[in-house]
């Protein structure tokens, strides 16, 4: 039984590390780090174990631009501004 999970688990490292390959590209469009992109990976080979890497992908591409659409309100609600160089919690910059 180890050995089969041992197994699993390289099959299941070697996929995601497929996927990160594959959204790579992506990722880098929008803006997204790896870790955003490892933790979205992770999560959706977690929630489709049994998928097709197609059906995987297009749901990860989902999420990512799902992140990023959740970006600013985010942001805003931890009191971060959305243009860092201009305003810092709110309040302008004198200067």
């Amino acid at each position: 039984m180890p050995e089969f999970a041992n197994n699993n688990t390289k099959a299941e490292a070697a996929a995601i590390a497929h996927m990160m390959r594959r959204l790579d590209g992506l990722a880098r469009g929008l803006g997204l780090d790896e870790a955003a992109i490892r933790q979205i990976v992770e999560k959706v080979a977690a929630d489709m174990p049994v998928r097709l890497d197609e059906e995987r992908l297009s749901e990860a591409r989902a999420r990512m631009v799902l992140a990023l659409a959740w970006r600013p309100a985010l942001r805003i609600a931890f009191g971060q501004s959305l243009h860092p160089g201009r305003w810092r919690r709110g309040a302008p910059r004198h200067g």
